[in-house]
Parts: structure tokens; sequence; C-alpha cells
């Protein structure tokens, strides 16, 4: 988690994006969902942040995707409808097909 405010520094929006999507990718394989859901978040933060046409779409969706698996079941289950609120904001009306079947 300590490379975003890294990337904060300097600043450039994707790769801080990219620093939290990774990290929460790499806690999600380590087994800590609770520090992957963490880092996911944050990554969310980071996109809210960004002007709409800046948006990175790439990563936002990939952090969904991640996100919504890590809150399909178990005791991350109650962040799910925040996790979809939020993609809706940050992606708009058509997230659910932009991240594939399956994810809502």
């Amino acid at each position: 988690m300590e490379t975003g405010p890294l990337a904060a520094a300097l600043p450039n929006l994707r790769l801080e994006v990219e620093a939290y999507r990774l990290a929460a990718q790499a806690f999600a394989l380590a087994q800590s969902p609770r520090q992957a859901m963490e880092a996911g978040i944050a990554g969310l933060g980071v996109i809210a942040r960004a002007p709409s046409e800046q948006v990175p779409r790439a990563a936002a969706k990939e952090l969904g995707q991640l996100l919504l698996r890590l809150t399909e079941k178990g005791s991350l289950s109650d962040y799910r409808h925040g996790v979809k609120s939020q993609l809706a904001r940050l992606l708009g009306p058509t997230w659910q097909t932009e991240l594939g079947e399956g994810m809502a």
C-alpha cells in the first residue's frame, strides 16, 4: 500500500490507481481479503477525484471486478452494495455490462 501515496506525489493519476489496484490484487492473492478491500477502496477514492474525462476506465473495471469478487460472500459481503454504488457513480449506468456478466 505504500506505493499509492508515492505515486500520488508525482502526481500521476493512472500510476496512483494502478498502485492501489496492484496492491489489492497482491493482497487478494495472499489471501488477505480485508487488506485487499482497503487497497481497492483507496483506488476507487483516487478514481473518484479524477475529472470524468480522465477516469482510467480499464483500471476502474479491473478494480471493480476484484472488489465484487471479494464481496461475494463472507465477512466483506456487507460492502457489496457500497461497491456497486461507487462503480455506478464512477463508470456510469452501463457499469454492469462493462464489467461483464456475473459481476453485478
